[in-house]
């Protein structure tokens, strides 16, 4: 993927969108420098997801065929800048958009600190994709209707598979 020309392209159809647009990081922060390139575009909100959310590069050295590809995913799985300072910078720099705290989030203390900092909101994908788990690997009950929601993207994201067997939600193992 070639992100060249990235600020210049989104600076030409964020206003044709004819909807508010976040912009998001993956997994490893926003810092000041970034902060900065995006400061004109014509969004609504930001999201950090600062390091220590979902790794790609952990999830890329998974993936990676060969030994080397999965040591360099490895080297860079903690890579980052925290949650934390994602927010202070984007509050600094972007102190106009809405921000939404992600990445690490597990619990509602660190919700807490999160806007205590000055989140507008906060995201997380663990605690909850974890609580579909424990609820879909046992019985069918009402209880986990509450979670279809989620199945299709658990399934995309990660690998659940449905059994065959007895049409629940397992975790199978790449490889």
């Amino acid at each position: 993927v070639d992100f060249s020309g990235l600020i210049a392209k989104l600076e030409k159809i964020l206003p044709d969108l004819g909807v508010p647009a976040c912009f998001k990081e993956v997994g490893s922060g926003i810092s000041q420098t970034t902060a900065k390139k995006i400061k004109k575009l014509k969004l609504a909100g930001i999201e950090t997801a600062g390091v220590g959310g979902t790794s790609w590069s952990k999830i890329e050295s998974l993936r990676g065929a060969d030994q080397t590809k999965r040591s360099v995913g490895d080297l860079f799985a903690r890579w980052g800048i925290s949650t934390a300072e994602s927010i202070q910078v984007c509050k600094a720099e972007l102190p106009h958009l809405k921000l939404i705290a992600s990445g690490g989030i597990r619990n509602g203390i660190e919700i807490a600190k999160a806007l205590a900092l000055g989140a507008d909101a906060a995201a997380f994908a663990l605690p909850r994709s974890a609580s579909a788990r424990l609820v879909c690997l046992g019985s069918w009950a009402p209880a986990c209707r509450t979670t279809q929601p989620y199945r299709r993207w658990i399934r995309a994201a990660t690998c659940w598979r449905r059994c065959r067997a007895c049409a629940r939600w397992k975790w199978r193992a790449r490889g």
